[in-house]
């Protein structure tokens, strides 16, 4: 079976993208990248160059986009592949063994090697069962040794080296520019995809050669020059009379020290209702939100926020409800779009659709909802989440409601909405 069913060049710049599209309804778990006999299947890098030697040698790639049908699932500088080298590369296959025991150990980790490979048991001397790519997030489930037991994506379980994978930490930045390109691959000779604004924050998915892989408040991605993206860390103080640090970010990871009330600590990232931070020693862990006070005026910094929101939304009252709509420039709004556009003027990225919005933020009671809290409903009343609204206080929401209306304001006490709520989130706290 090829690995791949076509390719085509576009031009981009002094260059081309190459995109490719991948031979399977999934790339990440593709029959051939599962199969033993498929193992050469795990190296796509040799595959790519190899295709470019030999077909495409006469043209400047600049980047390479991995196709499912039409979904992208990969953006690979040209330049990355060209230089990568894989980390714990396969060894010859085992004898199946049950594996060890694993600690218990959880949270959400990222992958730092150029590729890794997911092993049946905590030792080269096990079978390749999988390969997961820089920046991939997993699931850790367990440890033994120098390994860690992870979950994967299809609900299968292998075991990775520690070596290449780190707490995940959302990273963020700012733009300090008057105006930033955003461009399809780190160069300038790529295509410009769009500009943003001075003060625009971003969240950061990787680096490459001084350039920045950013997510953008209207969920789109492309690369901007790490040069105007400021990416300081604030500070913050512990409240608690004592406060432990951890390996990861969940109470079920390894407790590495305490620190006591007033600490002073760094913040570097975020996940979920954790940061990451670094102590006043240099050493680096997680902390619950709930015992660190950021430094600067929260209050005043956080109502100024629900308040653009709220702004950023009602600029839209009027706007038609188009399927997929998620900007101005798409003509119209659909629920989540009209969410997630108003929040990421804000400056706050939100995941694209209400069924992953209502996994955002923390939960609110019904009974303790306020201006700009995110509200969900199940139309079709089977309590699953498939609309999103933002709350405005005295009981009223902003909404794209449906095909054929408008964004527009209503109640959410009428029996209608009533019957059809299911919960609130909050972004902004």
């Amino acid at each position: 079976m090829n690995w791949y069913t076509k390719y085509k060049l576009i031009p981009d710049g002094e260059g081309y993208i190459l995109e490719i599209h991948l031979n399977n309804e999934s790339a990440e778990f593709a029959k051939e990248f599962l199969s033993e006999e498929g193992r050469q299947a795990l190296n796509l890098e040799d595959k790519i160059k190899e295709l470019v030697g030999s077909k495409l040698s006469d043209f400047k790639i600049n980047t390479v986009k991995l196709m499912v049908g039409a979904i992208m699932v990969a953006t690979i500088p040209f330049a990355a592949i060209a230089a990568a080298t894989p980390a714990a590369a396969a060894q010859p296959a085992a004898v199946a063994a049950a594996a060890q025991p694993a600690s218990t150990v959880s949270g959400t980790y990222q992958v730092t090697a150029s590729k890794l490979n997911v092993r049946s048991g905590p030792s080269t001397s096990y079978t390749v069962i999988h390969a997961l790519w820089q920046g991939n997030k997993v699931t850790v489930i367990g440890e033994s040794g120098n390994w860690y037991q992870i979950r994967l994506s299809d609900g299968r379980t292998g075991w990775v080296s520690k070596d290449y994978l780190i707490p995940f930490s959302e990273k963020t930045g700012t733009v300090t520019a008057t105006s930033l390109n955003v461009r399809s691959g780190p160069s300038t000779s790529n295509s410009i995809i769009t500009a943003i604004s001075n003060g625009t924050r971003v969240t950061i998915l990787s680096e490459s050669n001084g350039w920045y892989n950013v997510r953008l408040p209207d969920g789109r991605t492309g690369w901007a020059s790490g040069q105007y993206i400021s990416t300081a860390a604030g500070t913050g103080t512990v409240t608690a009379t004592s406060l432990n640090v951890r390996t990861g970010p969940s109470t079920s990871n390894t407790i590495i020290t305490t620190i006591p009330n007033g600490t002073r600590v760094t913040i570097l990232g975020d996940s979920g209702n954790w940061y990451n931070v670094r102590l006043p020693d240099g050493r680096i862990g997680w902390v619950s939100k709930d015992y660190i006070k950021p430094d600067g005026a929260q209050t005043n910094t956080k109502q100024q926020k629900i308040d653009a929101v709220i702004a950023a939304a009602k600029a839209q009252l009027g706007m038609p409800y188009v399927f997929g709509g998620a900007s101005p420039k798409d003509g119209g709004f659909d629920c989540s779009g009209l969410t997630q556009y108003s929040f990421g003027q804000a400056g706050y990225i939100i995941d694209r659709v209400s069924s992953a919005q209502a996994t955002n933020g923390i939960s609110v009671p019904k009974s303790e909802i306020k201006p700009g809290d995110l509200v969900f409903f199940s139309i079709n009343q089977n309590g699953i989440v498939d609309h999103v609204g933002i709350y405005l206080g005295n009981g009223q929401m902003i909404h794209s409601p449906k095909p054929g209306d408008t964004v527009k304001t209503v109640s959410i006490n009428t029996s209608y909405w009533q019957q059809r709520y299911v919960t609130a989130r909050r972004i902004i706290y």
